[in-house]
């Protein structure tokens, strides 16, 4: 614990901002500072975060969500917050406001505090979570305190031109299939680069709370059943696609799944396909999806599909004793 403190980057004293507990944080302020990462998000990636914004206000307010605020003098300038599940500590979000000419320095503060609550508790053996970028990167941060990172891409699709009919026979998603799908998710993730980067693929259990969090929670936008689709071969689940929207007209692909033994075929294609064409038809005008770098045959997939990248962002993780 002591080596580790000792290699982490130190911010200089005369740059150091106020850190209080994000309990502390004045409400109206907070709610002011949450508007400004609201506009951010809109702005930079076209998402809607109000109702995400809203809930952490609530939590925080209710002494519910562990976290961090800073402070210049009386003003708050930026927040973080975590979650605790199990033995992980997963990084949630971090914002520093965007009228601040030294973001990455506040940033760092931040991500910093947090980041020494949770190397102090016994208790967590893993750390992870991804930050996207809307005032500044945050690669030089994560790994100056000694976190793998894998950069991802955020990606879009317009929905301008008629969408390619998908190549084979599919299916309408089905809720009750929210157990098989957690089940193959699981098996097609295993030694996956993004199941080193996120636990939620690592067990059966964990797949099936991740899947049930995209269709019944509001995180990831809310979920579009007209859009979503299953692909089964000889009657058993070989390949889905999730869709949500994250705000008028925009839609997300926080999902898809094909079987490992079934990917090169097309399928995934075809799953791409049938919701760009579902959504189209609902009057959307463009999909958003994120993809891991290290990734290449499924950022190769999206690009033949017309997608193309928005920003770079930052997933991360870490280990006790590794």
């Amino acid at each position: 614990m002591l080596i580790l403190a000792e290699k982490l980057q130190r911010i200089p004293s005369h740059l150091q901002l106020e850190t209080i507990p994000l309990a502390r944080a004045d409400l109206l302020d907070l709610e002011i500072l949450l508007d400004e990462e609201v506009a951010l998000w809109r702005e930079v990636l076209c998402w809607d975060y109000r109702k995400t914004a809203r809930l952490i206000q609530q939590y925080a307010a209710a002494g519910l969500m562990p976290g961090v605020a800073l402070r210049d003098g009386t003003k708050l300038v930026g927040y973080g917050y975590y979650l605790g599940r199990e033995e992980l500590g997963s990084i949630g979000g971090i914002f520093v406001a965007p009228s601040r000419t030294d973001p990455q320095v506040a940033g760092s503060q931040i991500f910093s505090h947090i980041f020494r609550q949770l190397v102090a508790d016994v208790g967590c053996r893993r750390i992870e979570g991804q930050l996207f970028t809307l005032t500044h990167p945050w690669n030089g941060i994560l790994e100056a305190h000694g976190l793998v990172v894998q950069p991802r891409f955020y990606m879009v699709r317009q929905l301008l031109e008629e969408p390619n009919r998908p190549a084979m026979s599919l299916s309408p998603w089905e809720n009750d299939i929210l157990p098989v799908a957690a089940n193959l998710l699981f098996l097609t993730y295993q030694c996956h680069v993004d199941a080193h980067i996120s636990t939620w693929y690592r067990s059966v259990k964990s797949c099936a709370e991740f899947l049930r969090n995209l269709v019944w929670m509001p995180g990831c936008g809310e979920f579009l059943r007209q859009a979503s689709a299953l692909f089964l071969d000889h009657k058993e689940l070989a390949g889905f696609i999730l869709v949500t929207q994250i705000a008028p007209r925009t839609a997300l692909v926080p999902q898809i799944c094909v079987r490992r033994d079934l990917q090169g075929r097309g399928i995934g294609g075809s799953l791409l396909e049938y919701g760009c064409a579902r959504l189209r038809q609902a009057g959307f005008q463009r999909v958003f999806l994120c993809v891991t770098t290290a990734n290449e045959p499924a950022r190769q997939l999206y690009l033949r599909h017309r997608f193309y990248d928005v920003q770079g962002f930052s997933a991360f993780f870490w280990n006790r004793g590794t």
